[in-house]
């Protein structure tokens, strides 16, 4: 399909640039929350235990329910210190990973749509319609099958959004 689009209506321009700019903004940002929350937690456990405050104290109270169970050591922590950063840019790969799929196809909607913008101008011949056609279904097909795979990723990272959302307000409010 994307070959049959770039004959016709060539590559879209600016792909390659926003897919870029998609990924390193969401990983940007998800490194940032994930330094704040970090950055937060320890200035909450400094202000409660001063010169006290070391690694135990954070971790416990990152991971009570993990803590109550095992014991805290070096291996403990450093394994729940990568478990956290994996958990963050998972979260945020699932985001971009739904924007990088979806993106071409916005953009190549969106060049039948100019195509059309253009042609209303003009009086086109009757085949001209019919391959606009075949090429709105083609995408169409493409953004159903598309749809089939990801569904539930989709619904995942809405999901896991809502929960985090839902988390932080909490914390806000209390």
């Amino acid at each position: 399909m994307d070959k049959i689009m770039n004959v016709a209506y060539g590559y879209p321009p600016t792909l390659d640039r926003r897919l870029k700019i998609f990924t390193l903004l969401f990983m940007a940002l998800a490194f940032i929350d994930g330094s704040l929350s970090a950055g937060s937690r320890y200035t909450k456990m400094t202000s409660q235990l001063g010169e006290r405050y070391n690694y135990t104290h954070y971790f416990n109270e990152a991971f009570p329910e993990l803590f109550g169970v095992l014991p805290m050591n070096h291996l403990t922590a450093f394994y729940c210190a990568v478990l956290m950063s994996q958990a963050t840019l998972m979260w945020a790969y699932n985001d971009v990973f739904i924007i990088l799929l979806s993106t071409p196809l916005a953009l190549r909607f969106r060049q039948i749509t100019k195509r059309l913008e253009d042609a209303q101008r003009k009086v086109k011949p009757d085949s001209f319609w019919g391959e606009i056609r075949e090429d709105y279904d083609r995408l169409s097909i493409i953004c159903k099958q598309l749809d089939e795979h990801i569904s539930y990723i989709v619904l995942l990272s809405f999901s896991l959004n809502i929960f985090l959302m839902l988390v932080q307000l909490y914390k806000c409010l209390q």
